[in-house]
C-alpha cells in the first residue's frame, strides 16, 4: 500500500514540475516575443553614428502602428526608454502592447484628463512595475538612495513638436489619493507644499513655478502587488532641442 501511494505521489511531483516547466517556458517565450516588439519600436527611435546614440524618432511611421503615441518617454539609469501613448480611457493601455497586443505589462500612457501636448499644469504618465523588471520598474532605484537621486537630475519626454529636458523636483513614496494626483491645480502651491513634505528627496534648487511639471508614476512593489503604494518622479519641463542617450 505504501509503495503505491509513494509512486502516487511522485507522479503528482512530476506532474506538477512539468507544469511549472511549461509555465515557465510559456513565459521566457512570452518575455522573448515582448523584448522583440519593444526592439522593433526602439529602432524606429534611436539613430547611432560615431559611437553617439540620440532620439530620432520616426513619428510618421510610429503613428501609423498607433495613432494613440503622443510622445516617448526615457529615464537615464532605469532603462526606461518607452513610447507614451493616451487613450479616452485609462484601462486601455493597462494590459496592451504599443501594437494592440493582449500583454500584462501594458503600455506607459498619459493619463485621459490631460491636454495630449503635456500642457497640463501636472501630466501624469502611468505605467506597471512588474517582479521580473520591465515598464517604470526601475524608478525603484531613486528609493532610499540620495546618491542615485542626485546623480540623475532629469529625465527626458519627446514629442513630435517639441523635446523636453525633464529636470527632478521630487521622489515620492505616497498614496494615488493626494491632491497631486490631478492634471489641473486649483492651488498649485499648497499642491506641491505637500507633495514636498511627502517627500523622500526633492531638489530645491528646481522652480516648480517655471514650467509645467511631468509626472511618472507605478506601483510600490515593495508592499506587494496589490498595495495602493506609489513611487512618483516628478519634474519640471524645459525645452531642448536634442536629446543622447547616455550609457
Amino acid at each position: 500500500m505504501f509503495r503505491i501511494l509513494d509512486k502516487i505521489g511522485l507522479l503528482i511531483c512530476l506532474i506538477c514540475l512539468t507544469w511549472c516547466g511549461l509555465d515557465l517556458f510559456n513565459y521566457m517565450v512570452e518575455d522573448a516575443i515582448r523584448l522583440e516588439k519593444q526592439s522593433e519600436v526602439r529602432k524606429l527611435a534611436v539613430k547611432k553614428e560615431d559611437e553617439v546614440s540620440r532620439f530620432e524618432i520616426d513619428w510618421e511611421k510610429m503613428k501609423g502602428e498607433n495613432p494613440d503615441l503622443i510622445g516617448w518617454i526615457y529615464v537615464p539609469g532605469c532603462d526606461i526608454s518607452f513610447p507614451v501613448v493616451q487613450s479616452i480611457d485609462n484601462a486601455d493601455y493597462l494590459y496592451m502592447d504599443f501594437y494592440g497586443n493582449y500583454d500584462e505589462q501594458g503600455t506607459p500612457f498619459l493619463d485621459s484628463t490631460a491636454s495630449p501636448d503635456f500642457s497640463s499644469d501636472n501630466s501624469i504618465i502611468y505605467a506597471h512595475s512588474v517582479t521580473t523588471g520591465g515598464m517604470f520598474t526601475e524608478l525603484r532605484r531613486f528609493k532610499n538612495d540620495m546618491e542615485f537621486f542626485d546623480n540623475h537630475p532629469s529625465f527626458y519626454l519627446l514629442t513630435e513638436a517639441q523635446n523636453w529636458r525633464v529636470d527632478i523636483l521630487a521622489f515620492v513614496n505616497t498614496e494615488p489619493y493626494i491632491d497631486f494626483y490631478n492634471t489641473s491645480f486649483y492651488d498649485k502651491e499648497a499642491i506641491i507644499q505637500d507633495l514636498l513634505s511627502r517627500s523622500m528627496f526633492y531638489n530645491e534648487h528646481v522652480n516648480y513655478n517655471s514650467g509645467d511639471l511631468i509626472s511618472l508614476s507605478t506601483c510600490d512593489l515593495d508592499f506587494g502587488l496589490h498595495s495602493d503604494m506609489r513611487l512618483l518622479l516628478t519634474g519640471v519641463k524645459v525645452p531642448v532641442d536634442e536629446v543622447l542617450i547616455e550609457d
